[in-house]
């Protein structure tokens, strides 16, 4: 998923041409407290057992070219996808499964079953059904776009500032 938004005024550009680095720093600063912003949010809404994805979620370094500041954040972690968007019906490997069950201590509710009984009965419903996904990247970023917008403005504000008090 990808947002994007634009600051933009007639004394931003006054204040970028007089001093583009001032304006840039504050910009950029702007940029990354929405990312951690975004991040923190992200890693609210994300399922865990053991938080290795939750635990994986960071902002990435800032790309800048020239008036344009690019800022991302997310995982690297393969199944992450899975997670936010869901699956279809597939094979689930048992392994993983069974750790799950093990991380958030599932007890077996009938006597005689183990843990690998439940890691079994999730693994026979995501073959039937697939998984559900978490949506927690678009909710975060649904849910926090107007303050990100509040943020990117307030930092445009204080570069525009700065680069007045300069004169």
């Amino acid at each position: 998923m990808k947002i994007g938004v634009q600051v933009d005024s007639d004394d931003l550009r006054r204040a970028y041409a007089a001093a583009p680095e001032v304006v840039r720093e504050h910009l950029a600063a702007g940029v990354m407290e929405a990312l951690f912003l975004l991040q923190r949010e992200t890693v609210e809404r994300t399922p865990r057992a053991q938080s290795l994805l939750a635990n994986s979620i960071q902002a990435e370094p800032l790309e800048m070219r020239g008036t344009v500041i690019t800022g991302r954040y997310g995982t690297a972690l393969a199944y992450a996808q899975p997670v936010e968007d869901g699956s279809r019906a597939h094979w689930a490997p048992l392994p993983p499964l069974l750790a799950w069950v093990k991380a958030k201590g599932l007890q077996p509710r009938k006597e005689g079953q183990t843990q690998e009984d439940i890691a079994r009965a999730i693994q026979f419903k995501i073959a039937a059904h697939g998984t559900k996904g978490a949506k927690m990247f678009e909710r975060a970023l649904t849910e926090n776009t107007a303050q990100v917008e509040q943020i990117l403005n307030a930092a445009a504000a204080r570069g525009v500032e700065a680069v007045a008090g300069m004169a």
